[in-house]
């Protein structure tokens, strides 16, 4: 064989490896591509699953704001009291439940006073979290193509994160302060013989709506770290 000839099936049988190594990097990159769509596809539901947490809680907030039953107390042949953020109300005899508004600041007690405040910021707070996801969510293609920093993009899931967090922090401060006050009142009416007072049906919701607004806020958080990758 000549040395032109060896040349050439030299040149071929390289071709050959250089083929075949070409064929096995494209195999990397396309098993590649199924993980990161995978994993995306994973972080997607993270991030639904997080702005319906904290529409659950949101909504529960709403609730318990208006429902007169944050305190209840009852005594011995008195009928069962209960007092909300905006008004205060009487179990009658009939089973009827008749409610009075707070005609002004000074008929609230000081710690439902406090609570109104963080309840209302807590109502005002969550909307802005949704506004980010649902600003997120339809101009994401058209930001992709004007913002080319991908940390810039995902700042937008961190702020809906830290405002869903922020309104569980605040609800969650409301419903301690009541209840510490009830604690308190508690332990006075041992020792006056006194109307006996305790948690109503709005606290217990509302813990559920605290849980549900702080975690959803960091599951928003969480994801908000990991790019997405198309």
């Amino acid at each position: 064989m000549s040395k032109g000839n060896k040349f050439i099936d030299g040149f071929l049988a390289s071709m050959g490896m250089s083929i075949s190594g070409l064929d096995y990097m494209k195999d990397l990159l396309e098993e590649g591509r199924a993980i990161t769509s995978t994993n995306n596809h994973h972080f997607k539901r993270m991030k639904i699953a997080g702005i319906a947490m904290g529409l659950i809680g949101w909504m529960l907030t709403i609730v318990i704001c208006f429902v007169p039953k944050w305190k209840v107390k009852t005594s011995v042949g008195s009928p069962t009291s209960f007092e909300g953020l905006w008004k205060s109300c009487v179990m009658q005899s009939t089973g009827q439940l008749e409610c009075k508004v707070y005609e002004s600041s000074r008929d609230v007690p000081a710690d439902l006073e406090v609570a109104r405040v963080l309840t209302l910021s807590s109502i005002f707070m969550a909307p802005l979290a949704f506004m980010n996801f649902i600003r997120r969510s339809k101009a994401y293609m058209y930001v992709a193509r004007c913002i080319k920093d991908q940390a810039s993009m995902e700042n937008i899931m961190m702020k809906s994160g830290m405002f869903l967090a922020s309104a569980g922090f605040m609800l969650a401060t409301s419903l301690y302060w009541t209840t510490d006050a009830i604690v308190r009142d508690s332990n006075k009416s041992n020792l006056n013989e006194t109307p006996q007072s305790g948690p109503g049906a709005s606290l217990y919701v509302g813990y559920i709506a605290t849980a549900l607004l702080f975690f959803g806020g960091v599951l928003l958080i969480c994801t908000s770290f990991v790019p997405e990758r198309k």
